[in-house]
């Protein structure tokens, strides 16, 4: 890549204005999308608490068998809202990538996405929790005095987790755009992402300063009487709706450099 092609692609003017585009072209169906997800969190969470309710008030189950119950419940209601989370990401990809398909079209062809895109979150927040834990390891290390330890585990772990950010950060988009396997989506975002460490970080970094920024709005909004409330849960959506759109519109810039 020539240093002409570098500064193209690092420029960010550009990528604010596709990024307006992308959320001018999708906004709409976006919030439907959000809206029908928070409704269905609302519903599966009201379900599983008025279950453990009647539990208790109708002594259907043993008191010793309670503690299990409870945790089993819980596991299904986690389950549960990981699989909403999932089909949501999908119907908000497939929008974003084909802004003139219709919502309930997306909706229908979102089955076919399901299992592959399920394998993928579910390997992704492994990788998360996983490239996460030397840095926890770190801070307990500095509380055991042991600071050389400590730093090397702490630079591992954030040295994973930009790897994770940057490297496969394509991977859901691959899978949809082009009809991927997990693992193929993986493949594909590595080669995409190959070479462009230092450009697809800054990107990445502009994008959580903005998140960051909202996030804050949001917070002080809180603080008025009433209307803070609405105000914060505006705010939150737009996070969502800047963040998937914003993500799209680097995966398209590469995408385009590249001609994957």
């Amino acid at each position: 890549m020539g240093a002409s092609t570098l500064l193209k692609t690092i420029f960010l003017g550009q990528l604010l204005k596709n990024t307006w585009q992308i959320i001018k072209n999708t906004w709409k169906n976006l919030i439907k999308i959000i809206l029908l997800t928070l409704l269905a969190i609302i519903l599966t969470i009201i379900f599983f608490s008025l279950s453990w309710g009647a539990i208790l008030s109708w002594q259907i189950i043993n008191l010793s068998y309670l503690f299990y119950l409870r945790i089993l419940l819980n596991i299904l209601n986690f389950i549960v809202l990981f699989i909403i989370a999932t089909l949501a990401q999908i119907l908000v990809i497939q929008q974003l990538l084909l802004p003139e398909q219709k919502l309930k079209d997306a909706i229908k062809l979102a089955k076919k996405y399901f299992m592959p895109f399920l394998c993928l979150s579910i390997i992704l927040n492994l990788l998360v929790v996983l490239f996460t834990l030397p840095i926890y390891v770190g801070f307990f290390l500095i509380i055991l005095k042991s600071y050389i330890l400590s730093a090397v585990s702490i630079v591992l772990g954030i040295a994973l987790i930009l790897f994770l950010a940057v490297y496969l950060i394509f991977s859901p988009f691959l899978l949809i755009d082009r009809n991927l396997s997990c693992f193929e989506a993986f493949k594909k975002s590595l080669n995409l992402a190959e070479g462009n460490f230092v450009n697809i970080f800054i990107k990445i970094f502009i994008l959580v300063l903005m998140i960051v920024l909202l996030n804050l709005i949001s917070i002080y909004l809180l603080a008025i009487t009433y209307l803070g409330i609405i105000l914060s849960a505006i705010i939150i959506i737009l996070m969502i709706i800047l963040s998937f759109s914003y993500l799209t519109a680097i995966y398209q810039n590469f995408k385009k450099l590249k001609n994957v």
